[in-house]
């Protein structure tokens, strides 16, 4: 397998995700605004309909220029998106409410980080095993900071995660955590976070790690649907790229590297010289007749 194939296949999936991603954050918007919203109004001294609208309005751009960065990889759009991303992040850290403030940007990471990450993933200007090798080092970092962000929190016992915990037990399995095994069990979820992310970013190969984190990353994102039903389905689409991130990244470490020729680059060697009989210049080696 080539390495566009794989690029190729992680280009689709980071796509995918920063589309639902755009999806989930309309829908938040329309469904009454974010910390973005409260900043401009509460802050700022907006009028309230006035700032409901702005981001709406933002929001249904940030999803159009989505469109246009999954299909494109047009990189204005996607720093301009990572622009509005990082606007609404840093709104719900200075607005505070909620459990951890100071968290927030790196629990967002793979958030801000996946229109970068599409977009790169386009660039013609680099070419070949370096761009793979780039966008390997951009999905390793971002998923390892949003990995340490939610292991920190967990260790810390973030309410909203024991509640997860102790809900998507009952309605699954049904087994009603009580809050002592529940607040046990998101200190060992914690843990494993850390080493995970660790993991991320130390090891040469990463294409396990990368697996588990995408599929961590797609039961923590439903665990929202199973806890809040139709409501919560919003907070799934939002988390997107906590799955698109770690899975673009395990298709292309799991493709591993192209075994090297001995000039480095099959397609710069010069033709191989053989020697033998009947080959080289082309000329007749058949051997003297015997002497009679």
């Amino acid at each position: 397998m080539t390495q566009t194939a794989p690029l190729r296949a992680a280009r689709t999936i980071l796509g995918v995700a920063l589309v639902m991603q755009g999806i989930g954050v309309l829908s938040q918007a329309k469904a009454g605004g974010t910390s973005l919203t409260t900043t401009m109004f509460m802050t700022w001294e907006w009028h309230e309909p006035t700032s409901y609208a702005i981001e709406q309005g933002l929001a249904w751009l940030g999803l159009g220029a989505g469109l246009v960065v999954a299909t494109r990889g047009t990189k204005g759009l996607a720093v301009a998106m990572t622009g509005l991303l990082c606007a609404s992040s840093l709104a719900t850290w200075y607005q505070g409410g909620k459990p951890f403030p100071a968290l927030t940007l790196p629990a967002h990471a793979t958030r801000l980080a996946l229109p970068l990450a599409v977009a790169f993933a386009f660039d013609p200007s680099v070419r070949g095993t370096r761009r793979v090798q780039h966008l390997e080092w951009i999905l390793r970092i971002s998923a390892a900071l949003t990995f340490t962000a939610h292991g920190l929190e967990a260790l810390r016992l973030h309410p909203r995660f024991v509640d997860l915990l102790i809900v998507a037990s009952d309605r699954l399995v049904g087994i009603r955590l009580p809050q002592s095994g529940a607040e046990m069990t998101l200190r060992i979820i914690g843990l494993v976070d850390i080493v995970v992310a660790f993991a991320a970013v130390a090891c040469k190969r990463v294409g396990i790690v990368a697996g588990y984190m995408a599929l961590w990353g797609l039961v923590t994102a439903i665990s929202r649907t199973i806890h809040s039903g139709w409501w919560g389905v919003t907070e799934t689409a939002i988390r997107a790229a906590n799955v698109g991130v770690p899975l673009a990244l395990c298709v292309i470490a799991s493709q591993g590297r192209s075994r090297p020729t001995p000039c480095g680059d099959a397609r710069r060697c010069p033709p191989h010289r053989q020697t033998g009989s009947g080959e080289g210049t082309g000329a007749s080696t058949s051997s003297p007749p015997d002497s009679v």
